[in-house]
């Protein structure tokens, strides 16, 4: 025999399944809630893509970095404030790496469509996996390192500089060293001369004057 109505014992089982599903909820919006608060506060651009490696989700500082509307993002929208001469590479590298489902990293430039600025980044992803280890998209940072690129090409025009001046100081020592060389060579010359025994006047007079000449 089963009765038709619930007993106690029913009532309290359905009130407890209830009450968990409620935590339950209440327990995935705080966990949104504080994702959504890393992301806006974060200090890198962090993005999400589905495993064929198009975008879905983009933070507020990612936006920042590369000059970019959130909705103007997603799919293969990011690639339109590439660098010109870095879409390409990184284009196949990014899809290269999705295929194969592996991490990817990379460096490139971004360019402000407003204000015409260079941004260099350093792009990294690292794919997500459900519960029968399948990839279901990848989670990326972008890190702005203007600063680090700029430092670089300003040490190397430095090094540069550095190894013209030293090209330059070489070539004038050797100008120098050929142009000494001659007049030294008269000098000693002479100067060797004038050691000759029974030396007219006139050939000692001669000797020296080349060799004030030579000095000269």
């Amino acid at each position: 025999y089963q009765p038709k109505f619930l007993t106690f014992k029913d009532a309290f089982h359905a009130l407890t399944y209830k009450q968990k599903f409620i935590e339950a909820e209440r327990a995935v919006q705080l966990s949104e809630t504080r994702y959504k608060t890393l992301t806006n506060i974060s200090p890198v651009g962090i993005f999400m893509t589905k495993a064929n490696g198009k975008t879905i989700f983009v933070n507020p500082k990612w936006c920042e970095i590369s000059g970019m509307k959130y909705e103007d993002a997603l799919g293969d929208g990011w690639l339109k404030s590439v660098h010109p001469d870095d879409v390409s590479k990184l284009k196949n590298g990014w899809y290269t790496d999705a295929e194969e489902k592996r991490a990817s990293y990379s460096e490139y430039r971004f360019i402000n469509k407003k204000d015409g600025s260079i941004k260099w980044v350093l792009g990294q992803a690292i794919p997500e996996y459900d519960e029968n280890n399948k990839i279901t998209g990848y989670v990326g940072t972008i890190t702005d390192i203007t600063e680090i690129k700029l430092y670089e090409e300003e040490l190397n025009r430095l090094k540069d500089k550095a190894e013209e001046s030293d090209r330059l100081k070489s070539a004038f020592l050797a100008n120098m060293s050929h142009e000494i060389r001659t007049p030294m060579n008269g000098i000693m010359g002479f100067a060797e001369l004038l050691k000759t025994p029974k030396l007219t006047g006139d050939e000692q007079n001669l000797y020296l004057s080349l060799i004030q000449e030579s000095g000269k």
